[in-house]
Order: C-alpha cells, then structure tokens, then sequence
C-alpha cells in the first residue's frame, strides 16, 4: 500500500472520530435541558478504540454549553494525551468500567432530578416500567464514597462487574449510565430516569390513597 493511502486513511479516522465527539457534545447537551448536570457537574466520556484513547469533559466545564475544546484526551492509563486544562475528577471509574467492559464505548454521571432524589434518599431503585424490567434488569446502589476519590472509583468499578449491570445509584450523589454506542448509552439513560419518575410517582398515588 502506497503512502498516500495510510494518510488518507488515517484522515478518514479523524474525521469519523471528531464527528462522533460532535455527536456526543449535542446529545448530552440534551440532557442538560431536563437537569442531568446542574452548573458545571457531571461528566461524560467516550471511547474510541481506533485511538486507544477516551475523550472525557474537563473540570469546570457546563454540559449546558459543552464543545469539542472541552473534552481532553487520556489514554487507557489515564496520561493526558491532548486538550486544555484537567480531565473531570471521576476519570478513574471512566477508565476502569472501560478496562472492565469491552463492550461499553460511553459513559454518562450526572443528577438527573428523579433518580437523583432515589440516591440521595439511599433507595434501590425498583424496575416498574417495561423497558427498565425488560432491558435495564437491576439498577444497584453503590456505597457511598467522596466525589473523586479512589474509593468512589472502586465501588462503581466493582458494581460494573456484573455483565448485565449498564446503570448504578451513587448513594448521596447521582447516577453512570453506559452504552454500547451513543444510542444506547441515551436509551439506557432516558429508560432509568423514566423509571425513577414512575416509581416515586407510583410511591406518591400509594400514599394518597391510604389517606
């Protein structure tokens, strides 16, 4: 193969990939509307295995306005490869579910309102609605643990052992969802806190009714 063709390979892979990372910035912006990632909180990663590499958002950016100059490159040992400033603070449990599953490529942590309020009250969340009994079969709640730290990283790596885990509780915190793909990783976000909103309303009726 000719020298040409590596190169014009090489640019089609970027192309693909700065594509992907616009598609990414757009949906999770997205959710950012229906209060995933209140000020600058919450993190989203993606990895593209052509590279080797995830793309993470940095410290102190807003979802609400994320772009492509705010995410920053780390490879699978967590060394800086490219970007501006800090990768989010939960970069470790990023890298680690990676590490742990193969066949996840994108990660969500944010506090989505109704699932939120379900780990900060310490709650396991129960499936009731079809696509959260059928798909997302147990959502467990992971210990608590302080934002950042190593310890938080390793609970949520060791509720992502069990295979047929793709969401977790963070107890006092908020939520990971993962996905396959970015369709996935949305459906698997949008299923969880659709069944958190139904459950606490279904918890509300159940109470009004005793009255």
């Amino acid at each position: 193969m000719s020298h040409d063709f590596y190169i014009r390979i090489i640019a089609i892979l970027i192309m693909q990939s700065k594509a992907l990372l616009k598609d990414l910035c757009t949906r999770v912006r997205k959710l950012a509307t229906q209060g995933w990632f209140p000020g600058s909180s919450g993190n989203f990663s993606i990895l593209i295995k052509d590279e080797g590499m995830i793309y993470i958002k940095k410290t102190g950016s807003r979802v609400s306005d994320i772009h492509l100059n705010d995410l920053v490159a780390l490879d699978l040992e967590g060394n800086k490869i490219k970007g501006v400033g800090e990768p989010s603070k939960e970069y470790r449990f990023h890298l680690g579910i990676y590490k742990l599953r193969n066949e996840l490529c994108a990660i969500i942590h944010g506090h989505p309102p109704y699932a939120t309020t379900l780990a900060l009250a310490g709650y396991e969340m129960p499936m009731v609605t079809w696509p959260a009994k059928v798909y997302l079969k147990k959502i467990p709640l992971v210990e608590y643990a302080p934002s950042g730290s190593e310890e938080l990283a390793h609970y949520v790596i060791e509720a992502f052992k069990d295979r047929d885990v793709k969401a977790v509780l963070l107890k006092n915190h908020g939520v990971v969802c993962t996905g396959q793909n970015l369709n996935d990783l949305l459906n698997v976000a949008e299923w969880l806190e659709d069944n958190a909103r139904t459950f606490l309303m279904l918890s509300l009726l159940n109470r009004l009714s005793k009255i």
